[in-house]
This record gives structure tokens, C-alpha cells and sequence, in this order.
């Protein structure tokens, strides 16, 4: 839209110059055209400048985001890790506790040794 503005303007100016009555009207006409570009420039390359920074940044932050993404999935691997360690360890501590209580019952159930 603002570039359309631009072009209009330009064109307006050309306008003019073709209905300038002298040869220096035409000239001043053609020099205010030739500023206008020139600040039009200077302000494309000003928004160009603009673009590159957010781009950049933008850059910036999807690898910050790849980068904990990548920290994520990491530390739910561990947990994955300990979550199956801890059951079974939970399993074994489990089984542990069964011999260990079946040792008991079992010596408990034993008949005594008589000593003569």
C-alpha cells in the first residue's frame, strides 16, 4: 500500500513535468522526483534493514526452541530410564521381601533338631 503511494506520488510529479510551461519547471519538477526516489530508497533500504534484524532473531529463536526441544526429549529419555529402573528395582525389592519372608516361614515350619 505504501509503495502504491509511492508510485502515485511519482507519477502525479511525472505528470506535471509534462505539463510544466518551461524548461526549468521540468527541471525542478525532475529533481523533487529524483529526492523522492532517493528517500524512497533510503527508507526500502531502512525496512530491508529492519527485516534482516527480525529474521535473524527469528533464526535465533528457533534454534533456542530446537535447543530445548532437544533438552526435552533428553530428559524424558531419562525419566523413561529411572521410571523403568525404579519398577524394577520396586519388582525385585518385591521378590526380595517374598524369599525373604518365605525363608522365615520356612525355618519356622522346620522341625527341631533333637540333640542327643
Amino acid at each position: 500500500m505504501i509503495r502504491m503511494k509511492w508510485i502515485e506520488t511519482a507519477q502525479k510529479l511525472l505528470a506535471r513535468d509534462s505539463e510544466a510551461n518551461s524548461k526549468e519547471e521540468s527541471e525542478s519538477l525532475r529533481q523533487k522526483v529524483l529526492l523522492f526516489l532517493q528517500a524512497v530508497v533510503v527508507q526500502n533500504q531502512q525496512h530491508q534493514n529492519q527485516l534482516d534484524a527480525i529474521n535473524l532473531h527469528n533464526r535465533h529463536l528457533k534454534w533456542q526452541m530446537e535447543v530445548h526441544i532437544e533438552t526435552i526429549n533428553r530428559l524424558k529419555e531419562k525419566l523413561q530410564c529411572l521410571n523403568f529402573n525404579a519398577k524394577q528395582h520396586h519388582s525385585s525389592s518385591k521378590i526380595l521381601k517374598l524369599k525373604a519372608k518365605t525363608k522365615l516361614n520356612n525355618n519356622h515350619f522346620r522341625p527341631l533338631m533333637i540333640i542327643p
